[in-house]
């Protein structure tokens, strides 16, 4: 995920979404990878992207959490730990 800086700068943020299996069908995201961009002008709590991911065991084992597990050491990104939706919480004056 990217996000504008000020005056044309530009940041960059790599977030890594770990995919851990706890059975014996390990889960697969639908899109290996989302690429965002940001801009400061944009509004916080903003949904940038859902990350999917299917798991072919049944019931409570089939069952899909997600959580960010690096790249977020600014706090920059939420990620919904049951729908996967993404959302940015950067604020302008955060830089």
């Amino acid at each position: 995920m990217a996000v504008g800086g000020r005056a044309g700068e530009r940041v960059s943020a790599l977030v890594t979404i770990q995919v851990r299996d706890v059975n014996d069908n390990s889960p697969v995201f639908t899109r290996s990878r989302h690429t965002v961009t940001w801009h400061v002008a944009m509004a916080t709590d903003r949904a940038l992207a859902v990350v999917k991911a299917t798991d072919k065991d049944s019931g409570i084992c089939g069952r899909v959490l997600y959580a960010i597990v690096a790249g977020n050491q600014q706090r920059m990104f939420h990620i919904d730990v049951e729908s996967g939706l993404c959302i940015g919480l950067y604020a302008n004056d955060a830089y």
